[in-house]
């Protein structure tokens, strides 16, 4: 009786795939490993931000609320004054007072706002 003989795949086409899934599993390595760093840095980040906030002052030096005692306006929330420093309030009739301008001003500029004897 005669032998038949059943040609096999060729190995290079395992050997590509070999290679294949290990370039695969080496990029998906490197993938983990960097996304690893971003997210420890990112941490480092937040952590450096959140101590910041605890050394910073509430409110930039050089920066006082000063309101004439002519002005009907007796109290103003935080948000309130948060609002007007921002200039989303920026008129006295918004907040309870007269219809005039807000001036806002650092202490140093107020003498060229307002001369000696107006103060």
């Amino acid at each position: 009786m005669a032998a038949c003989v059943i040609p096999s795949e060729p190995k290079q086409n395992e050997t590509a795939e070999k290679i294949i899934e290990r370039i695969i599993e080496n990029i998906l390595t490197v993938s983990g490993a960097v996304t690893s760093i971003v997210i420890l840095l990112i941490i480092v980040f937040l952590f450096k931000e959140g101590f910041g906030l605890f050394n910073s002052p509430a409110v930039e030096s050089g920066y006082s609320f000063c309101v004439n005692e002519s002005n009907p306006v007796n109290y103003l929330s935080p948000y309130q004054i948060k609002e007007i420093y921002d200039s989303e309030i920026e008129n006295w009739k918004e907040i309870g007072g007269k219809d005039e301008e807000i001036e806002l001003f650092r202490f140093e500029e107020i003498f060229s706002h307002y001369s000696e004897e107006e103060m």
